[in-house]
């Protein structure tokens, strides 16, 4: 994607995903495996020294939006999270 700026590291997400599931969120699990996968997946490849086929990039593309979109629908489900409060007393420092 020419226009991206960022990119997080696929095992950074799975370790978020792993969190998630521990917590109960069941497609989190699922995507959690996915992006293990890719990982391994992309360095058998790189070893190789042979790019993946357009096939199996789809595929995973289409595994990976589909998690995406049942997590999105589990938290659509969810109760709005409460508003944030200050919780910082003001102090002052000494002198000022």
């Amino acid at each position: 994607m020419p226009e991206a700026r960022h990119a997080y590291c696929l095992a950074y997400l799975a370790r978020e995903c792993v969190g998630l599931a521990e917590r109960g969120e069941v497609w989190a699990n699922r995507m959690a495996t996915l992006l293990y996968e890719m990982i391994s997946t992309t360095q058998q490849a790189r070893d190789n020294q042979r790019p993946l086929t357009q096939k199996r990039v789809e595929t995973l593309m289409e595994r990976f939006d589909q998690y995406l979109q049942e997590g999105l629908d589990d938290h659509k489900n969810l109760a709005p999270l409460p508003p944030e409060r200050e919780e910082r007393k003001k102090t002052t420092m000494p002198g000022s």
